[in-house]
């Protein structure tokens, strides 16, 4: 397993150092995610900033990481051309009042507070509706505290996020939704076993 971790971050960091390369579009699109695209770029600053964020709080753990990853997804589903463009600027430095109360700044703040609320609660068993997902949800958790919580830049984390998501969802025990597809839950090694064999597959 710990082979196949190292090959998953190395098809990361590949993708992760070609990014910033590339002009972006908007809506950044999620398939660029996995092909080393302006939206990983973004993902990845975005990630940077929050976790530094995290280790000022004392909050930097795995699980925060995927917080982090979530959040960063979030804003590139959401954000503008416009509003990209000062966000570049805004990570450059430029803090002054006026610079902070133009519309796109605004806006952008805006969404990055929906974004964080948005994580929060997909990160919640609470908050999920059914029984099944407050499991998986659950799993999820317990696997990103546990699962390589010694490497957390945002490669780890990309890959660590796409193991758990496979392993709760194949272990949970607690029956699928309507209309959703029944499957015999997997043991533990099995579980590990099939999640760390997608983890040599292109991420999506």
């Amino acid at each position: 397993m710990t082979a196949r971790w190292l090959v998953g971050l190395g098809f990361l960091l590949a993708g992760i150092g070609a990014a910033s390369a590339q002009q972006p579009t908007f809506p950044l699109p999620q398939e660029d995610e996995g092909k080393g695209g302006a939206r990983l770029a973004f993902v990845v600053s975005t990630y940077d900033t929050c976790w530094e964020r995290g280790v000022a709080k004392n909050t930097s753990t795995s699980h925060f990481g995927a917080f982090c990853l979530c959040y960063g997804r979030a804003l590139a589903d959401a954000i503008t051309g416009a509003e990209y463009a000062e966000y570049q600027a805004l990570m450059a430095g430029q803090f002054s009042e006026s610079f902070l109360k133009k519309p796109q700044i605004e806006s952008f703040l805006k969404k990055s507070q929906v974004a964080s609320n948005i994580c929060i609660a997909r990160m919640t068993p609470s908050a999920q509706r059914s029984k099944r997902e407050q499991e998986v949800v659950a799993l999820t958790n317990k696997c990103l505290r546990e699962y390589h919580p010694e490497d957390t830049d945002v490669a780890a984390a990309i890959v660590r996020d796409t193991f758990c998501g496979c392993f709760s969802n194949a272990v949970a025990r607690s029956g699928a939704s309507v209309g959703e597809p029944r499957t015999r839950p997997k043991s533990r090694s099995e579980a590990i076993d099939y999640c760390s064999q997608r983890l040599l597959l292109p991420l999506p």
